[in-house]
């Protein structure tokens, strides 16, 4: 089962997230791609490549447990930097109890989308205290 495709357009390709696997701590988020432009027939399923893999699942991220991660949604800052927007449990509550989660995304050289860098990964520690001197001629 597939079920809430969202798409963000990024460098001339379709980002495609979708959630599968059936509710409860399997549920997981999906990827396709395809190149967006004139002439491609978005409905012909050659044209989209699947992961084969889940782009995100249940598990810790920054030392709170996210389950049944799924139903996501692009979305954007006001400097318009990507976000993921996402439900999951963050403990074993049963199937009721879900709650929104916001990351941002960053991604890797080969375009893909990166769910799951923490914080310290986005900024080194020794490199968040940023010192600069304003010279007024």
């Amino acid at each position: 089962m597939a079920e809430g495709p969202n798409v963000l357009v990024r460098d001339g390709r379709l980002l495609m997230i979708y959630s599968g696997s059936t509710v409860g701590d399997s549920y997981t988020t999906g990827l396709a791609t395809a190149t967006a432009g004139r002439g491609v027939d978005l409905t012909d399923p050659a044209a989209w490549t699947r992961l084969n893999y889940p782009i995100q699942k249940s598990g810790p991220f920054n030392g709170q447990w996210q389950l049944g991660t799924g139903h996501g949604m692009w979305s954007h800052d006001e400097d318009d930097n990507p976000l993921y927007v996402f439900h999951a449990r963050a403990d074993h509550r049963g199937l009721s109890g879900r709650d929104t989660f916001v990351r941002r995304v960053h991604f890797a050289a080969d375009g893909m989308p990166v769910f799951d860098m923490t914080a310290d990964e986005e900024v080194a520690p020794s490199l968040r205290a940023v010192t600069v001197a304003v010279v007024v001629r």
